[in-house]
């Protein structure tokens, strides 16, 4: 249960902490005084957004920390869902706004995501209020409480039914891999040889384009190579050619060399040069001669680069991807040629799980229905009790995916959808009567109710005071009402003020006694003036 919870520096609060109690714990106070930022607060800590604009006017941050003790079967829950090891018999959630727009969020000191804490506040605390109203309103939502209410019966039948869809995917994913059915698998096999063939009958070669895009430069350039090749040979070539002088200064070297090791040296480096030139003459001369521009093979160079550049466009911007491409199909290609035995047998398994998914599909949608009778029947029973002698409701549209609640307030009016025809007063009765329906079955420890009497007055407030007595059999309940029926039934009665201290106004919150809580009662009977009277 929720044992304390503190604020800093959130609105009107500088600090306050409130110990909640066993039981039916109420909150009340003047309009105005400050209700709204304890509910709002509950949000934050379950994950709501909260404006930086909301921290109190001089502070740098406002802060929310929640207490939870004795602990249950919720610190295991917690634990799975945040990785935060609970070492203490009390959970403390706590997150933090600064002024700077930044935030953290924090599980018995640890930092976590405000999605971790929000995960972990739900299992803690659950707020009933506008929220929830929006909630109860979307149909889809509605077949997650029918499964709730059904309990341990619908889930095992709606687990099992989901399990053998997920095997249904498997298989037709299975079925997809080996082509899907037997026209997508001719199409596929069609394809596949269309494309084996189309790279096979090319006769690529690694490299082969580089080579061709190589050899296709040359030709482009043949006038500019030609005569490039002439000038060089010119200049090596004769008697003051650079083939001859340096043959004429290995000669002169050579004549000294034995007078001085320097000049050897010389000597030696002058050979090497004349060997080096000797070779690079007969590489230019060797190039000259073989280098011809043939029209014939410049054409079959070209249309063979743009043989292999389509090639590219369709299956890899280059050979190797080509060749990558290629083996890729080829297997693909055997898979759906040896594999007819194969789908075959899939596609006998998938019909056979269509059955049985048809089969589970109609116990989930009876038992829903089963399930569905009772929650109608004690739904309507609750709904009378909170005075609405002539109320229906109806569960319907009742399938695999889907329910709908219709509810009619009135005698002669057909039941319709939540979102058409309920009042602010009669939602509040509709949730209080499926809470106390549920209340057995929700595993949250603290309820929080905000509104619930909304459009309530006289002596409905004393029915649903009663009800939420009853639902305190099974959870610790929060509540902030304006009703004095609802509030005399608090086993915590807390009252809700503002002060203005220091020219500040101040909201607080103060723990009333059994004399406190009666003039609170008074006030909100008669207000202020009735309980002077009281009180004379």
């Amino acid at each position: 249960m929720l044992s304390k919870l503190q604020i800093q520096n959130v609105a009107l609060v500088t600090q306050l902490e409130i110990e909640f109690g066993d039981g039916l714990n109420i909150l009340t106070g003047e309009t105005g005084a400050g209700k709204s930022i304890i509910i709002g607060s509950f949000n934050f800590i379950l994950g709501q957004r909260l404006d930086k604009s909301v921290i109190r006017g001089g502070a740098n941050f406002a802060r929310v920390d929640a207490i939870f003790l004795p602990l249950g079967t919720e610190r295991n829950k917690v634990e799975q869902l945040s990785g935060v090891e609970i070492l203490d018999n009390q959970i403390i959630l706590s997150r933090t706004i600064k002024a700077t727009g930044s935030g953290e969020c924090r599980i018995n000191g640890t930092i976590v995501t405000a999605e971790i804490l929000r995960l972990a506040a739900g299992v803690l605390i659950n707020i009933h209020g506008q929220h929830e109203t929006e909630v109860l309103l979307k149909p889809k939502n509605h077949v997650a409480i029918l499964d709730s209410f059904g309990g341990q019966r619908v889930i095992n039948a709606r687990n099992n039914y989901l399990d053998e869809v997920d095997e249904l995917k498997k298989l037709e994913k299975q079925l997809k891999i080996f082509g899907g059915d037997d026209f997508e698998r001719k199409r596929l096999v069609d394809m596949y040889q269309y494309q084996i063939k189309d790279i096979e009958d090319a006769n690529l070669r690694d490299g082969e384009d580089d080579e061709l895009a190589e050899k296709k430069n040359k030709m482009m350039n043949f006038e500019k190579l030609t005569n490039g090749l002439k000038t060089a040979a010119s200049l090596f070539d004769g008697d003051n050619g650079i083939e001859n002088l340096t043959r004429q200064a290995v000669t002169a070297l050579g004549g000294i060399s034995h007078l001085d090791p320097r000049i050897e040296r010389y000597y030696d480096t002058a050979k090497s040069l004349k060997i080096e030139i000797d070779d690079l003459v007969g590489d230019i001369q060797s190039y000259f001669d073989d280098f011809e521009f043939d029209e014939n093979e410049f054409k079959r160079v070209d249309e063979r680069l743009d043989e292999i550049k389509v090639l590219k466009r369709k299956y890899g911007s280059s050979i190797a991807e080509i060749f990558t491409f290629l083996n890729e199909t080829r297997a693909s290609y055997e898979l759906l040629t040896r594999s007819e035995e194969d789908v075959e047998k899939i596609k006998i398994q998938i019909e056979k799980k269509k059955t049985q998914i048809q089969s589970l599909a109609d116990q989930l949608v009876a038992i829903r229905r089963s399930v569905a009778a009772d929650l109608e029947s004690k739904i309507v029973t609750e709904i009378k009790d909170l005075g609405m002698p002539s109320a229906r409701f109806t569960v319907a549209d009742i399938c695999v995916d889907n329910v709908t609640f219709l509810f009619s307030a009135n005698a002669g009016v057909a039941p319709r959808p939540l979102v058409h025809i309920i009042s602010g007063g009669e939602m509040s009765r509709f949730m209080l009567a499926l809470k106390v329906v549920t209340a057995n079955m929700d595993s949250v420890g603290t309820l929080v109710f905000d509104e619930i009497d909304t459009g309530i007055s006289g002596i409905m407030g004393h029915k649903i005071a009663e009800k939420m007595t009853s639902i305190c059999k099974f959870h610790q309940v929060i509540a902030v009402t304006h009703l004095a029926q609802i509030a005399a039934t608090a086993d915590n009665h807390f009252l809700i003020s503002k002060q203005e201290i220091n020219i500040k106004t101040t909201t607080s919150v103060s723990k009333l006694s059994k004399s406190q809580s009666k003039n609170e009662l008074a006030r909100m009977v008669g207000g202020e003036d009735f309980v002077k009277n009281l009180t004379k």
